[in-house]
């Protein structure tokens, strides 16, 4: 369980930092641009929570961050081949994998109450920032 929570949250903290320069470019919503920010700075935050409480070394982060870009330098190989079908197949595959991994730090956020409580806090705290930020006249 351990292990396999550890490849999920390292998952999700990857996915988040190579989904930046996509989400850079996406998503104007009532003349505010949206992006994937605040998101990024919780993952770091669960990520450096796990990584004080012992559930998880900076060498496996490191470890997964690798895998995760050997996987994406895969996928784009198979994509420039013209190899459809096999880029689309291992397209779903890592789309099954995110979903899983993003129910696995979910897991992991709901069985520790102070990680909760920090996560609401800290939500708060960038909500009012964006709020002050983007709404003086």
């Amino acid at each position: 369980m351990k292990q396999s929570l550890i490849v999920g949250l390292c998952g999700i903290f990857f996915a988040g930092l190579l989904a930046l320069p996509v989400a850079a470019g996406d998503g104007e919503r009532g003349g505010h641009h949206r992006g994937h920010h605040g998101k990024m700075q919780q993952v770091k935050f669960v990520m450096d929570y796990m990584i004080e409480a012992g559930d998880i070394t900076q060498a496996e982060i490191d470890e997964r961050m690798a895998a995760r870009k050997a996987l994406r330098e895969e996928l784009k190989a198979l994509h420039d081949s013209g190899d459809e079908e096999a880029f689309k197949e291992g397209k779903l595959a890592m789309k099954a994998s995110m979903k899983a991994q993003r129910a696995e730090i979910k897991a992991y956020i709901e069985s520790h109450e102070d990680l909760q409580a920090q996560l609401k806090e800290q939500r708060k705290a960038m909500k009012s920032e964006y709020r002050g930020h983007h709404h003086e006249g």
